[in-house]
Parts: C-alpha cells; sequence; structure tokens
C-alpha cells in the first residue's frame, strides 16, 4: 500500500512525500519511495529539476503501472515509473487550465471506450453533489482532472487542461466507471 503525506509543514520539503506501507502482524512498517525534494525529469522540456513538493495529495496509478501524484497546491503532477525500484524514475508535469498555472485535487483516466466520471462537489450545497459525467465515447488512458471549479481533459504532452464541465464550486474525489 502506498500513501502520501499531504500537506507538510515544511518549506523546503525533506520529508518523504509518498511511503510504502506493509503490514507484519500487528505491526506497519512505512519506508520511504519518494523524497519531497526528489530529482525529476520535466515532462515537456526534458530538463532535471528538484521538487519541492508542499501538497502531495491524491494518487492513482495510470494504465502502465505509473504512480501519478496530484501535487495539489503546488499544480503539478509527478510521474513514478517502476515505484520503489531500483530503477526508479521521476516525472514532473506542470499544470495549466484558461493560459495560466492551476491547483488540481484529482485525476483519474479513462479506462474504457463506455462509462462515465463521477466527480464529487465536496462544497456545492448542504452535504455536497455528485455528478456523473458521460459521453458518448471516451478515449482509453486520456487523463481527467479536477480543478479549481471544472473537470477537464488533460494533454500529458504539455500540462494543460481543456475544461469539460464547468460551473462546480469544489470538485474532489473522481472515478471513472466503465460500462457495457
Amino acid at each position: 500500500m502506498f500513501l502520501s503525506a499531504s500537506n507538510p509543514s515544511r518549506n523546503p520539503n525533506f520529508a518523504p512525500a509518498v511511503v510504502r506501507a506493509t503490514i507484519s502482524g500487528s505491526t506497519v512498517n512505512v519506508s520511504e519511495v519518494l523524497n519531497g525534494i526528489a530529482t525529476a525529469t520535466d515532462i515537456p522540456t526534458d530538463a532535471p529539476l528538484t521538487l519541492n513538493l508542499q501538497d502531495p495529495d491524491s494518487m492513482i496509478f495510470n494504465r502502465f503501472g505509473d504512480l501519478v501524484l496530484d501535487s495539489q497546491a503546488d499544480g503539478e503532477l509527478i510521474l513514478v515509473h517502476h515505484l520503489g525500484l531500483t530503477d526508479q524514475s521521476v516525472y514532473h508535469l506542470g499544470l495549466t487550465l484558461n493560459g495560466g498555472a492551476t491547483q488540481v485535487d484529482d485525476t483519474i483516466f479513462a479506462t474504457a471506450t463506455h462509462g462515465v466520471i463521477l466527480v464529487s462537489d465536496r462544497d456545492a450545497g448542504v452535504a455536497g453533489i455528485i455528478y456523473s459525467i458521460s459521453k458518448n465515447i471516451f478515449s482509453p488512458g486520456v487523463a481527467y482532472s479536477a480543478a479549481l471549479s471544472s473537470v477537464g481533459s488533460l494533454d500529458f504532452d504539455t500540462g494543460v487542461i481543456t475544461n469539460v464541465v464547468t460551473g462546480m464550486v469544489s470538485p474532489h474525489g473522481m472515478a471513472f466507471i466503465p460500462r457495457q
């Protein structure tokens, strides 16, 4: 099991951003797999950079087995290839929406051509609202991110998010549900 250390109180953040938790009897053992100041390769420029993860948050695995971590307040995604192995490599993708840097709370991937995206609009109404986003056809593997007051498709080459649904209050938890 992997856990993220959301919203640490250090800047720079020298603490673990992602840890592996294993259970042995009644003991949970935790070991670091990604440090908050890890070295990464920027996806658009292919240049090395040093991370300073101030808000590692939601995580998901893409269809290639890479861990995709939203660093929410930093407005970036971190991809970890071969997570926890000796040949682990880390990649950085800065995110933009409408031409400016943006925060994201959750990123998911379409896993089938037909399905729906469920989105929790946490702060809408008294108890929040769950929306269902559907399309005639999805492209499997395409990423969708909750950013500010919208959900958009994400270009993994550039980090550009293109709005699909707008007007939400605070979209957070998302899931793709395939259907026949």
